[in-house]
């Protein structure tokens, strides 16, 4: 039986990025990266063999993340979806959310969030039969790449995320699927509690729809402070939550919806609709700068936030993919810290 402390032995080394062909479109020539680069913010490191027990990959992705600086773990209170714990650790399970036919459309992790964290951690247990590769885009790269007019909407303007519950004793009429319940949510009965909860926290505002549901809507800025660097950097989920997406989904259940009454939209943070030639255009952009990675099973990609985008394409078969985020840091801390920074 292997030593879980063989986990030492790996990590001890310097994290260095380094590209390494079979990480890049592996098996599929269909795929073509349009990143030119390997970017800053990625590491892939090998963190546990196949022949250990579950137990033990299981405390040696653990001990390779702290080991890495996450500093313990974060809370993914306040996400798009609840997220499982796999038996035997802190690691959480992916499958929850997309569908597995459908891609995971690039995003920053909880970037409409006022406390996202700073580090994220993929690791493979099980690779999927077809497809299932990680999608990385540099947001520096994407913001090279998008007009001058659209980055100075994204400065002045910020972003306004939208996100629908339904009333669990709601049936819709047109047979569109209920969306996650808010009393499963905020594990609360009383609506008019989870409007004043939603009410009191900062920029974001609740309200009761005409079927019973809840609406809350977000406003945050579309870059975040980055300490390392000392920059405010492009930091957001403008395309993963625009209303858009539910038109790809077999047999549209959501077309018959406006986009604002859809699980999830994006608005400018005035409250004005982001035109579908503004969405193509940053699609455009995210796609021109995308680098596709196929994990191995025993390795783990480290990813930092701040700095890159990530999303998955469809797969077929089973996969089996854990995650780890590292504490959630407000906003405002990122902001002080960038300041006393600058000042020493």
């Amino acid at each position: 039986m292997k030593n879980i402390f063989l986990i030492v032995f790996y990590i001890s080394f310097t994290f260095t990025t380094k590209i390494v062909n079979s990480y890049i479109c592996s098996d599929d020539s269909r795929i073509k990266c349009t990143a030119d680069k390997f970017p800053k913010g990625l590491t892939i490191k090998k963190v546990f063999e196949l022949d250990w027990t579950e137990e033990q990959k299981m405390k040696a992705v653990e001990k390779a993340f702290q080991l890495f600086g996450a500093k313990g773990y974060g809370s993914y209170k306040g996400g798009s979806t609840k997220r499982d714990k796999f038996e035997g650790g802190q690691v959480l399970d992916v499958f929850s959310g997309t569908p597995a036919n459908l891609p995971v459309i690039f995003h920053n992790e909880m970037g409409y969030t006022m406390a996202p964290p700073e580090l994220v951690a993929f690791m493979c247990f099980k690779r999927a039969e077809v497809g299932g590769l990680t999608k990385i885009a540099e947001n520096s790269r994407v913001l090279s790449l998008l007009s001058e007019d659209l980055v100075t909407k994204l400065k002045t303007l910020g972003l306004q995320y939208i996100r629908n519950f339904s009333d669990k004793n709601f049936k819709s009429p047109l047979g569109i699927p209920v969306y996650q319940t808010w009393q499963s949510y905020f594990e609360e009965e009383d609506i008019n509690k989870v409007i004043s909860q939603v009410n009191q926290q900062e920029n974001d505002k609740a309200i009761i729809l005409e079927d019973g549901g809840i609406q809350i809507m977000m406003t945050r800025p579309a870059f975040i402070a980055h300490p390392p660097s000392g920059k405010e950097v492009f930091f957001s989920n403008v395309i993963d939550y625009h209303g858009f997406l539910y038109d790809e989904y077999e047999d549209k259940p959501f077309s018959k919806l406006p986009y604002n009454l859809r699980p999830f939209h994006c608005l400018w943070g005035d409250g004005s609709e982001i035109t579908d030639e503004e969405i193509g255009e940053m699609r455009k952009a995210f796609d021109d700068s995308t680098l596709f990675i196929q994990l191995k099973e025993g390795e783990m990609m480290f990813i930092e936030n701040l700095l890159l985008s990530h999303g998955r394409t469809s797969y077929e078969g089973k996969r089996k993919v854990g995650v780890l985020i590292s504490p959630n840091v407000h906003r405002k801390e990122l902001e002080r810290q960038m300041l006393n920074r600058e000042e020493l």
